[in-house]
């Protein structure tokens, strides 16, 4: 895992979800009851899903976001910290709406990955962001379409 506010190892700056954590769950990690040892880290009980349809019905009509001729406003403002803490707001509306046996707030998940004990403080390898581009996040970001246009081209080459 990797707490966002903590600007380390990444991403190391600012983000629209400052209490936010990032984890990374590989399968050969998963077991019944984490030990901490390399092949049980972590465990997961399902509770339920929402899908993004109900999800994106929480907000207005829109008109940068859509798909299958729905559109929505719930993306909008991307990087705002405070629309981001709306849309994590409407995701445990959803959820306890659809769920009304599950409890609406659960404690969050703890995240004890100590990163000084990872990473050296002399670390050679030069942290670089993909998506940084000319002192603007979303300037790096790709295009989801010309991103969906490519696949479609590499499937119809596969074919």
């Amino acid at each position: 895992c990797n707490k966002l506010n903590e600007k380390y190892p990444y991403p190391d700056y600012d983000t629209a979800a400052p209490g936010g954590i990032w984890y990374a769950l590989p399968s050969e990690g998963r077991c019944d009851y984490p030990t901490g040892a390399h092949d049980c880290t972590w465990s997961y009980e399902h509770a339920g899903h929402i899908t993004l349809q109900e999800l994106e019905a929480k907000a207005s009509w829109g008109s940068d976001n859509c798909c299958n001729g729905q559109c929505t406003g719930f993306w909008d403002n991307l990087y705002d910290v405070g629309q981001t803490q709306w849309r994590v707001q409407q995701a445990m509306d959803v959820f306890a709406n659809k769920y009304t046996q599950m409890p609406r707030d659960l404690s969050w998940a703890t995240c004890d990955f100590g990163w000084w004990k990872w990473y050296s403080p002399n670390d050679p390898w030069a942290r670089t962001d993909p998506w940084w581009r000319d002192g603007n996040i979303s300037a790096g970001l790709p295009d989801p379409l010309l991103a969906v246009d490519s696949l479609m081209k590499e499937k119809e080459v596969v074919k």
